[in-house]
């Protein structure tokens, strides 16, 4: 028979034997074959419209408890709003830079994370910072004068229209970026007090000349 490619039912019918599935030509369904498949299907069709309701208000309960943390104290869109209000100090220079003392860290990089303000004080332990980058900030250039060791630092881009220093500030520093900020020729007057300053960079703040008495003797 299986030479032949036929086969011979009953009624004398020929039917092709590579037809498939083939048991459905050989055997006739079994009664109630199949009904759970259609009424599980029917009861996805009819599902009750007080479920329906519930998963919708379970869904619209998540949209709001999501909108309300992102909006909590400490998540990431509040300190978006509220960088400009950060400060500098120890704790977060040392966790910054993974370091444990702050004799351990010899350069600091905090470009960009918008510090507004700073502790001062803090920073007399750093005796081994000789470089600073502290560009795109609103920090201003007396903010770093305690770091006793500091050489080089990086203040472009930290909206900076006035400079206060004095005699004893920055006795050790020889780079100072002051690019890109707001100065005036009058407000870089102070700076001729610096001692040790070799380089200093004063791009994109609009100063057509330098101040005549910029290099003073020491007092």
């Amino acid at each position: 028979m299986a030479s032949s490619g036929i086969y011979k039912l009953d009624d004398g019918k020929p039917y092709l034997n590579n037809c498939f599935p083939a048991r459905n030509l050989l055997r006739v369904p079994e009664e109630g074959q199949g009904h759970w498949l259609v009424v599980q299907k029917g009861n996805l069709k009819k599902k009750p419209r007080g479920l329906v309701g519930a998963q919708a208000e379970r869904r619209e309960s998540l949209k709001v408890t999501s909108f309300e943390f992102r909006g909590k104290k400490g998540s990431r869109r509040e300190n978006q709003v509220d960088l400009p209000g950060r400060i500098l100090d120890q704790a977060f220079l040392l966790k910054h830079h993974c370091v444990r003392k702050p004799s351990d860290l010899c350069t600091v990089n905090v470009s960009g994370l918008k510090f507004s303000k700073a502790k001062e004080n803090d920073f007399k332990h750093f005796h081994s910072v000789i470089y600073i980058n502290a560009s795109e900030n609103l920090l201003p250039l007396e903010a770093f004068h305690t770091f006793p060791a500091l050489k080089e630092l990086d203040l472009a881009f930290n909206g900076i229209k006035t400079i206060y220093v004095k005699y004893g500030d920055f006795k050790l520093l020889e780079f100072l970026d002051l690019s890109f900020n707001s100065l005036t020729a009058e407000a870089i007057c102070d700076l001729g007090i610096l001692p040790h300053l070799r380089v200093l960079l004063l791009t994109g703040n609009g100063l057509t000349s330098l101040p005549p008495n910029l290099a003073v003797a020491e007092q």
